[in-house]
């Protein structure tokens, strides 16, 4: 058998394709090597921590104290004076945008990125309550 000019072909893109997904990988990673923070919000204040320091951060809400701990880059309430602990029980939080709130104390946290601007307007808010 011969090989003609279409196999040649379907081996060049065959070989285009692999090197997409093999580079695509390090271009991923490197969206990701941002620097991130975790923003801790209540009534009262709006705190900024690093995400990529592990920490154990004691939080005033109007319930109690929360212990809300960053670890492997990732946030959790670890304990907080709610009734039903739904937010200890969430998942942790790592990625920009991701949320979790201890409703009952009034404390939320959320990932955000270095260039974080906390200007209402450019979110899409449908409702606020209060």
């Amino acid at each position: 058998m011969k090989t003609t000019i279409i196999d040649w072909l379907i081996i060049v893109i065959i070989g285009i394709i692999l090197l997409f997904f093999l580079f695509s990988d390090k271009i991923s990673k490197n969206k990701d090597d941002k620097k991130k923070f975790l923003l801790i919000s209540s009534d009262n204040f709006n705190l900024k921590y690093d995400i990529s320091q592990d920490t154990e951060l004691i939080i005033a809400g109007k319930l109690g104290n929360s212990k809300i701990k960053i670890k492997k880059r990732e946030a959790f309430f670890a304990d907080s004076p709610c009734k039903n602990k739904l937010c200890v029980h969430s998942k942790p939080i790592a990625d920009e945008k991701q949320i979790n709130a201890c409703l009952p104390n009034g404390i939320l946290i959320k990932i955000i990125a270095e260039n974080y601007k906390d200007n209402k307007k450019s979110e899409n808010i449908d409702a606020t309550t209060k």
